[in-house]
């Protein structure tokens, strides 16, 4: 056994050595240029494996680069797909008008890097000299994409002092004192080009004594209504100006401009959007209950989201929105609150009011109160009825429950009377509204059971007593069970709960005898 350890042991040395020396010569040859898929093949190893060999000999992976990650191979693939692909966004501009790719480019990738070399920087294009050419070595060079928007179909050129430009390069021009836009607009009302470039606008020329006084006494009022609330797009749009135009307004005349937030991410703004939606869109779905009514927002709130915000505050909570406190006049600060719903629900135009015990309050309130006694529903039945209010409030109703934790009305006598004195039974089929006492349950009962046997039974004592028929003790109805069995049939006598039992265990004893 120990030569056999000595053995495995010398045995795994060797293979370590072996590996290690495969290691190194997996090593070189990789920094010699061989690639990983090649190394794998030649070795009979994972891909995988070579991986965690380089890893663990800490050799730096080489980074392949193909030639499709060129920046210039993405020049050259769109340039003939414009051209030859007729599924191209940009092909009727190209394919379409006959422009086309020489045969050496279109054959050859490497020849047409050859003949263009590398882009010079990530701001330049492929430019064709002549729009209508081809794509082709003599018709091509590298533009930066600025120069590249002068030459295009719809340049214009100008001649003028005996040189052709295009607008961009005479706005760019010493001799030109108009902008590019209003340069083109005179070359195409057919000014003299010379004359387009030169002559100042009236916008340039020199402003009157007036013209200054007209324009200090519009610099105050913009600042004066920026200082009260106004926006600057409320004030671009009253006085004609740019918002970048009222910005520079404000910093020459010292005015801090206010913090900039996003009204639209506020609940608020949703409320006072759809506020004015409801009363001024016709094709809202509330505009008949609202702008169809007259219900209009007053002019301070129309148009500024901030003097909204700045009258009603933050809304309470979500739960709560806005509400009018007179439901026939308009949104205006002194008609309007943070409600919540059930606040809103008692302030609509179909509430009903009504005037008790010196008091006014809406119905809902009302079945609230500690004097009413009916439900919502039968209280507003009560008073469109015509119903005197105060006798409508208090007043039991014998077709529905007493309203009550506590009590309950006897629908056989009317009394109310405390839930200890009913019985705690199966509501009846034939009549599962009505709920009697137990005083009532009783003496009808014993109604029933004359009724049925044809005389009056010797075992009734009293309302409240009766007489056992097994041991004649009279004793209260509670230690009775009662006089009807469970499918409604009327017992012949009565025994008292003892004697039932006593009965019981008799009956039992028997039983067992007879076994």
């Amino acid at each position: 056994m120990r030569c056999i350890g000595t053995y495995i042991a010398s045995f795994n040395n060797t293979m370590s050595i072996l590996s290690k020396e495969r290691d190194q010569v997996i090593c070189r040859e990789y920094e010699s240029g061989l690639t990983i898929p090649q190394l794998a093949s030649k070795f009979n190893l994972g891909k995988k494996y070579i991986r965690q060999i380089l890893n663990a000999n800490a050799i730096p992976r080489k980074k392949t680069r193909t030639v499709r990650d060129l920046p210039e191979y993405q020049v050259w693939a769109s340039m003939k797909a414009r051209c030859l692909n007729p599924n191209m966004t940009g092909y009727a501009n190209y394919g379409g008008r006959g422009i086309k790719v020489s045969a050496a480019w279109n054959s050859s990738f490497e020849q047409f890097y050859a003949d263009m070399g590398p882009r010079p920087s990530v701001n330049h294009s492929l430019e064709r000299d002549d729009v209508n050419g081809n794509y082709e070595t003599s018709n091509c060079r590298w533009i930066l994409q600025k120069d590249q928007g002068k030459n295009r179909r719809n340049t214009v050129m100008i001649f003028a002092f005996g040189a052709t430009k295009s607008i961009i390069d005479w706005s760019h021009d010493p001799r030109c004192v108009v902008s590019r836009q209003y340069l083109g607009d005179r070359i195409r009302s057919g000014m003299d080009p010379e004359k387009a470039i030169t002559q100042r606008s009236r916008a340039h020329s020199p402003t009157p004594v007036r013209q200054k006084a007209d324009n200090a006494e519009r610099d105050e009022s913009i600042c004066r209504f920026y200082s009260n609330g106004l926006t600057l797009r409320d004030i671009g749009s009253r006085f004609n100006l740019s918002p970048p135009r009222i910005r520079q307004i404000l910093d020459a005349n010292g005015i801090r401009r206010r913090t900039s937030t996003n009204h639209t991410a506020k609940p608020e703004y949703r409320v006072w959007s759809t506020m004015k939606t409801r009363c001024s869109n016709t094709n809202c779905a509330e505009y008949a209950l609202y702008g169809a009514r007259g219900i209009t927002v007053c002019a301070r709130w129309l148009h500024s989201f901030e003097n909204f915000y700045r009258d009603m505050g933050p809304k309470p909570s979500p739960r709560h929105s806005l509400e009018r406190l007179d439901s026939d006049k308009g949104y205006m600060p002194s008609n309007c609150r943070w409600a919540t719903p059930a606040e809103q629900n008692r302030n609509r135009r179909n509430t009903i009011w009504i005037t008790a015990f010196g008091e006014r309050k809406c119905c809902l309130d009302w079945t609230h109160d500690a004097r009413c006694v009916v439900s919502a529903t039968h209280l507003i039945e009560r008073i469109r009825n015509g119903m005197n209010p105060e006798e409508a409030i208090t007043k039991p109703s014998q077709l529905s429950h007493f309203k009550s934790t506590t009590h309950k009305q006897c629908t056989e006598c009317g009394d109310i009377k405390p839930r200890s004195e009913f019985n705690i039974n199966r509501p009846n089929a034939n009549e599962p509204h009505k709920s009697k006492c137990k005083e009532c349950q009783a003496r009808l009962t014993h109604q029933r059971y004359v009724e049925v046997v044809g005389v009056k039974s010797k075992l009734y004592v009293g309302e409240n007593e009766r007489e056992c028929g097994r041991c004649g003790a009279v004793k209260p109805n509670g230690e009775f069970y009662p006089m009807t069995s469970r499918n409604g049939a009327i017992k012949p006598y009565s025994r008292c709960i003892i004697c039932c039992k006593e009965v019981h265990i008799e009956q039992k004893a028997k039983r067992a005898a007879k076994k």
